[in-house]
């Protein structure tokens, strides 16, 4: 990929997130970023297949085209009720990933020893 469509792929991601085009970085060409990151995820999937991830991932890019990314839903609550609403947000999210760890129990280590 060439610097100038590597720079063009950074800040239509930066500028759009996953709601607008982003730029095919071999196709050097304008697509939706879903789109991009389904093809990726594919293009990936045996490699998730091997670690047992694929499942993880395709649920969590579901998750970000159906609730926005953490830019996007933080912009929406300021929109709506300003920084307290942003914290509120953030706050909630917050209790709501500890809750998920602990019904999770313990993570795996990753520590290869």
């Amino acid at each position: 990929m060439s610097p100038q469509v590597c720079a063009a792929a950074l800040w239509a991601a930066a500028r759009y997130g996953m709601t607008g085009p982003g730029v095919h970085p071999l196709r050097e060409r304008r697509v939706p970023a879903a789109e991009l990151a389904a093809e990726l995820i594919d293009h990936v999937a045996p490699a998730l297949e091997e670690t047992g991830d694929l499942a993880e991932v395709r649920a969590l890019l579901a998750g970000v085209l159906r609730d926005g990314t953490g830019a996007e839903r933080q912009r929406l609550a300021d929109a709506r009720g300003g920084p307290r609403a942003v914290l509120d947000l953030l706050v909630r999210q917050t209790e709501g990933d500890r809750q998920t760890e602990r019904q999770a129990g313990p993570t795996r280590s990753m520590d290869p020893s």
